[in-house]
């Protein structure tokens, strides 16, 4: 089924976003990520019949790559009948994935039982298992990191995952056929270097046969990478070092460079636009959707709420410069302003009132001591020029990102190239999203096998 016929799946949003065809509950889910998941779930299976068609390959494994809450591995193992593998850094995100997966199964079981007029023990939703099986899947929850440490590698981790998985008859029948089991590795919203981390390693893999050469132990490698589909998000936390011990990458790469992969970019760079580098405030600027602001009463709500943000904030920053001067001379530093809630922006009074008892300096007094009318300082020409020269930084939200995605596109085409490889692969962009229901982040990197690829 075409990806774009994956519309028809969904039904309007008086329809509680349920989609007919895929048989996992939206329980917990806002409609947003009922959307991402819904089409995430609908397009790994057009992947699946997109490498049997060209390979002849069945897969039946899936790796969920920062799986979070288990949303979409939940999808993904019981609308699609999948073996399963969702890895997470967090333990808490992993422990409650697992749990909340548990109360589900068990849930739909006693539903079932009660319709068949019979009576079941429901499961202790407290007992967590860290592999659940399901009519003709299984999914297996596992955290590859402790403390932000490295305790384990992708690929041994994706090892020990199969010889466990599915039932014994699938085991042996695996092994009766002597080749490496093929899997789909997904990222729903990979955020920032987690993305080209994944690509880094997959590279690794392929350019690799054997597995367990760091540790001079040669052995065919018991499964390899079919496809992939991976959406980014979070640019912000892109690192130009390639270092953020926090997050899941780290436990598939060293030091890397995560901006400016390809070479065709960097020459670019080199030869057009010497100074030319993408800031922290570029990566901020990504993540705007100026689109959509206007689409709805409530996204029209939304932009002027975030709008008012900017400006009080920008208003009041001259005094509080001001007064962190004055106190660096003569005391300890001023406390950061951080966030409000947003009934902090009713109006400027009301904000300046929570900024003064954030910070502890009468900031209403400043505005007023000239006889200012407070809510007229909104309708200056310099408050409109704040508001002018914001709404034209977010329309170079999409550039920022468009160039992001298109060097990472060419890096992997790049790399592509550059192996020798049994099994050919191609990348390609897709939708896969609609910004409409605030799916921002919309763009998914998909590897796929090229021409009869072939796996032995």
């Amino acid at each position: 089924m075409p990806l774009f016929e994956a519309d028809q799946l969904l039904k309007s949003a008086d329809a509680e976003y349920r989609c007919p065809g895929l048989s996992f509950s939206p329980l917990g889910m806002s409609p947003k990520k009922y959307h991402e998941v819904s089409r995430m779930t609908t397009y790994v299976l057009e992947l699946m019949e997109r490498v049997s068609g060209s390979t002849g390959i069945s897969v039946q494994h899936i790796v969920d790559i920062g799986a979070g809450q288990g949303y979409l591995s939940r999808s993904l193992c019981s609308s699609l009948k999948a073996h399963v593998l969702a890895l997470d850094s967090s333990p808490h995100q992993t422990e409650v994935a697992a749990r909340r997966f548990q109360q589900t199964d068990a849930a739909s079981s006693e539903r079932k039982e009660k319709g068949k007029g019979t009576s079941s023990k429901r499961s202790d939703p407290t007992t967590i298992s860290d592999s659940t099986s399901v009519s003709g899947g299984s999914l297996n929850f596992r955290t590859i990191t402790k403390s932000g440490y490295m305790v384990a590698d992708l690929e041994q981790t994706i090892g020990d995952w199969l010889s466990d998985c599915g039932t014994e008859e699938e085991r042996n029948a695996a092994n009766d056929l002597g080749r490496p089991t093929p899997i789909i590795l997904v990222a729903l919203h990979a955020c920032g270097s987690l993305t080209p981390t994944i690509f880094r390693k997959l590279f690794d893999l392929r350019q690799e046969k054997y597995s367990g050469s760091g540790n001079k132990t040669f052995k065919p490698r018991p499964w390899f990478v079919a496809a992939a589909v991976i959406v980014g998000c979070c640019y912000n936390l892109i690192e130009k070092d390639g270092v953020c011990n926090k997050k899941l990458f780290v436990i598939l790469s060293h030091r890397r460079v995560d901006l400016h992969l390809s070479s065709f970019v960097k020459t670019q760079i080199k030869e057009q636009h010497i100074s030319f580098t993408l800031t922290p405030s570029h990566l901020q600027l990504a993540a705007q959707v100026p689109s959509q602001w206007l689409r709805t009463p409530e996204k029209t709500s939304a932009t002027e709420l975030a709008v008012k943000k900017v400006l009080y904030r920008a208003l009041v920053t001259p005094c509080l410069q001001q007064a962190m001067d004055s106190r660096s001379e003569t005391g300890p530093a001023l406390p950061r302003l951080g966030k409000f809630n947003s009934k902090a922006y009713e109006s400027f009074g009301v904000f300046l009132h929570y900024a003064s008892q954030k910070i502890g300096v009468d900031f209403v007094g400043q505005y007023t001591e000239d006889n200012s009318d407070l809510e007229t300082v909104c309708s200056t020409p310099l408050a409109r020029r704040i508001e002018t020269i914001h709404a034209m930084r977010c329309l170079l939200g999409p550039p920022v990102e468009s160039l992001i995605i298109l060097d990472r596109l060419l890096w992997i085409q790049e790399s592509l190239r550059e192996e020798a490889n049994s099994y050919p692969m191609g990348v390609q962009l897709v939708n896969l999203f609609d910004q409409g229901v605030d799916s921002g982040r919309n763009i998914g990197i998909v590897l796929y096998p090229q021409g009869n690829s072939c796996q032995s």
